[in-house]
């Protein structure tokens, strides 16, 4: 009966280490998942900033094709 709790106990840890090795994954993937998403949301305010910058360029209709206007939205685009 001896041996028997030994190895219960033995199974016991096992499964706690197990369980703890899971735990640390799943905050590892996580936290790298929040990371992913707050690279994504500054990515895509960028995108965003660059479609306003364009739309606000095409609304001057023809001045738009002026250079020195061309050469602004080349600038400011670039992020």
């Amino acid at each position: 009966m001896g041996l028997e709790r030994v190895t219960n106990v033995s199974d016991f840890e096992d499964v706690v280490a197990d369980l703890l090795q899971r735990t640390q994954t799943l905050e590892e993937t996580a936290r790298r998942l929040g990371d992913f998403s707050e690279n994504l949301r500054d990515l895509s305010h960028g995108v965003q900033r660059c479609e306003d910058k364009l739309a606000s360029h095409d609304a001057l209709g023809g001045a738009a094709r002026d250079p020195k206007m061309l050469d602004r939205v080349k600038v400011t685009t670039i992020f």
